[in-house]
């Protein structure tokens, strides 16, 4: 699986981290290594960018996530409050900060009427708010604050139905998240974003059958683990990790192109354009030639994508590689591997010289199978309909 891969890569690097530079072809690829490299306490850096969750539009959806769990979070609040822009400026925000400090109430509760508060002076505060209550705020401010307030109270609401991935759904549809990415950054800045966000709900998926409420709580809490776990001490050598285009006019001793699928590396969006397939084979090119020593390709035979297991064939650019310069090594097992676990077994060792080249091989004695539980992902089956073809999911 990607998470073995991930393993397996870090198992790779983690005896001398500052030799090696892992590339792939979109930021969204990142986590998964990362969350690898974590669990061994292998050091590293990224290039040209943000670590997964040090990214602006993974804090800003998991800002709303963590006000929706917790609503009195004013850390988490003042991030969203003004993403994307409402107008409510930094003096409103700061005044309605201490206010809420103040009286002792949460974020979701500010357009709620004062009585329902302070029932000792019910006859004078009714039909009043606590926004009207916060010192010096415009009517503009204080109608752009209740709509944000409305909003954070309805997705709250949602929480308690749907898990954390569709949760994440229904807040990017209701704040118009695309809108603002669009109206704020370039096209291929958008690109790299949606595709890191896509990543955060496929992580999100893993969580899809816990009730709801659970499901929101364990994502939140596994988050935060591997965040306080990464490693900010500058002076120790670290592994460098980069997108393809990050790497260009940088050269390494060893080098890991990750994720060597079709739809991934050709990326899904070039491969019925010719002139855009053609980049990608120049920003390949760009890749394998970064390595001064050593050059590993990997791939996973099954990658988890929003709840179950696929299967991309491997990189059309592998095929091109001279087969006299290549040793191709297959895993003998494969592992389902969860969030914060590790795949128990590793055939591949750190020293990539050691590993002799095997070919690999699809037919391992004709069997006759006809239930479901009898296949696996990858299996080279005959069909008396459909012929001969690769499973490539169940």
């Amino acid at each position: 699986s990607e998470r073995e891969e991930a393993d397996k890569i870090a198992n790779f690097v983690e005896k001398n981290p500052a030799e090696w530079a892992i590339l792939y072809r979109t930021n969204g690829q990142s986590r998964v290594i990362e969350e690898a490299l974590i669990r061994r306490w292998v050091p590293y850096e990224i290039i040209g960018g943000l670590k997964f969750y040090d990214r602006k539009e993974i804090k800003d959806i998991i800002a709303y996530l963590k006000v929706i769990m917790t609503p009195t979070d004013g850390i988490a609040w003042k991030r969203i409050v003004n993403t994307p822009s409402r107008k409510i400026w930094p003096t409103t925000v700061e005044r309605t900060m201490r206010y809420v400090e103040m009286t002792g109430i949460d974020y979701m509760s500010l357009d709620l009427p004062l009585s329902k508060w302070n029932q000792s002076t019910i006859e004078t505060l009714e039909g009043t708010t606590h926004i009207d209550h916060i010192p010096e705020m415009k009517n503009a401010a204080k109608t752009a604050m209740t709509a944000f307030t409305q909003i954070m109270r309805e997705v709250q609401k949602t929480a308690q139905e749907l898990p954390a991935r569709l949760l994440i759904d229904k807040v990017l549809q209701l704040i118009k998240y695309q809108d603002y990415l669009e109206e704020n950054f370039s096209p291929p800045e958008v690109e790299a974003k949606v595709d890191t966000i896509n990543e955060l709900k496929n992580l999100a998926s893993r969580y899809d059958d816990l009730p709801p409420n659970d499901s929101l709580m364990h994502f939140l809490e596994d988050i935060a683990l591997i965040t306080a776990e990464q490693n900010s001490d500058d002076k120790i050598e670290k592994v460098l990790l980069m997108t393809t285009h990050s790497a260009k006019w940088l050269e390494f001793n060893h080098v890991i192109i990750a994720g060597a699928e079709e739809w991934i590396f050709p990326h899904s969006r070039t491969l019925f354009e010719p002139d855009q397939l053609e980049e990608e084979r120049r920003l390949w090119y760009v890749a394998m030639t970064r390595a001064k020593k050593k050059l590993i390709v990997t791939r996973a035979n099954e990658r988890y994508s929003f709840g179950t297991y696929s299967s991309n064939i491997a990189s059309r650019f592998i095929s091109e590689i001279p087969k006299e310069y290549t040793e191709i090594h297959q895993p003998r097992k494969l592992f389902m591997t969860d969030f914060l676990g590790t795949s128990g077994e590793s055939t591949l060792e750190g020293d990539w010289s050691q590993i002799q080249p095997k070919e690999k091989t699809f037919w391992l004695g004709a069997q006759v199978r006809k239930e479901i539980q009898e296949f696996s992902l990858g299996d080279r089956v005959e069909h008396k309909k459909f012929g001969v073809g690769t499973i490539v999911s169940l």
